[in-house]
């Protein structure tokens, strides 16, 4: 890649700072108050960064899928829970009194404003962000007494969500171990 043509890429498509964080990919040398990267070339840089934003958009699509599945599961499970009340106990347990998440939101406000305040489990599906969902669904379970099948999974889901929501970089350095593997001293993590 020419410089000029590096120069159009992070005037028209990207920043310096995004397509450097790339850069933790290659070997860093350090040589007199300075340093350099082996094998390292701006247009590799520039492809890890197309690669990443197609990996994140998968990712974005692949999380939103599980959150949908989510709340049909849940949907499913409290449909054909013997309890009757069992709904109105959820959302006793997940909105606790505390609904700014839900009132400060331009996109659900509206229909907070219809359940006036009151919402059925069903509201909950349009009304709760992705951490929210989780914690219901998880609630269902404690309430059962049971383990929350795939909890941690669900924990990973939300926290892929948000990088790529977020326009994180994926790919920024892919040699770096899992918070998990890090925390065990280099021991697979296995669960």
């Amino acid at each position: 890649m020419s410089e000029a043509e590096a120069r159009e890429f992070l005037y028209s498509r990207s920043y310096f700072f995004k397509i450097k964080s790339y850069e933790r990919n290659y070997t860093r040398i350090e040589k007199d108050r300075s340093y350099t990267y082996s094998g390292l070339d701006f247009g590799h840089l520039v492809e890890l960064s197309y690669i990443d934003f197609t990996l994140s958009r998968i990712c974005l699509s692949l999380a939103l899928s599980t959150e949908h599945f989510l709340k049909v599961r849940l949907n499913q499970l409290i449909m054909n829970d013997p309890k009757p009340d069992l709904s109105e106990v959820l959302v006793r347990r997940i909105l606790n009194g505390d609904t700014s998440s839900i009132r400060s939101n331009p996109y659900t406000e509206d229909m907070w404003v219809a359940c006036d305040g009151n919402p059925s489990i069903w509201h909950l599906w349009e009304l709760l962000p992705l951490n929210e969902h989780i914690r219901l669904y998880s609630s269902y379970f404690d309430y059962r007494g049971e383990s929350v099948p795939f909890a941690h999974l669900l924990l990973i889901v939300r926290k892929l969500r948000n990088a790529v929501s977020h326009g994180n970089c994926l790919l920024a350095d892919v040699s770096r171990p899992s918070e998990q593997r890090r925390q065990s001293g280099g021991q697979k993590y296995d669960k």
